[in-house]
């Protein structure tokens, strides 16, 4: 599981580097940005409850090993790809809500250098997990036509 993790999640990463990159090639510093604390507060908001349902899926799937979701996930052998791309998710959205919080704590004026790449972090890490997470509701979704 290892050794295809990173070509299987190159889609993902290349999402959020290129993000992360136009962040910072666009200048985008919380002086820029208007309602600053509001955007950062609804970004750390929104990660941190994707991160409690997706913590929760990730404990429940394995929990019902009788269910029939779990054997069609078993005989399509995505079960273990699936928890992985949840694990994934679940980290960047936990490292989202960690930088959202260090943003929260910039002046709405400020525009250091930190700002910015604090404020590219939180946008390569938040779109990076909205990718993983697109890509294991499509693998539920896929396995959900197949039972």
């Amino acid at each position: 599981m290892k050794k295809g993790r990173l070509r299987r999640n190159t889609f993902s990463i290349f999402i959020g580097i290129v993000i992360s990159l136009l962040i910072i090639g666009f200048d985008v510093t919380p002086n820029k940005i208007n309602n600053y604390t509001d955007i950062i507060s609804a970004i750390l908001s929104i990660s941190s409850i994707t991160t409690g349902l997706l913590f929760a899926t990730f404990t429940l799937i394995p929990g019902l090993p009788n269910s029939n979701l779990l054997k069609t996930l078993k005989e399509l052998k995505t079960d273990k790809k699936l928890l992985d791309r949840l694990l994934l998710a679940i980290c960047g959205f936990l490292l989202g809500s960690l930088f959202a919080l260090v943003a929260l704590f910039f002046n709405p004026k400020d525009t250091s250098l930190l700002s910015k790449v604090v404020l590219s972090c939180v946008g390569g890490l938040i779109s990076f997990s909205f990718s993983e997470q697109f890509k294991v509701l499509r693998i539920l979704m896929k396995t959900l036509e197949k039972m």
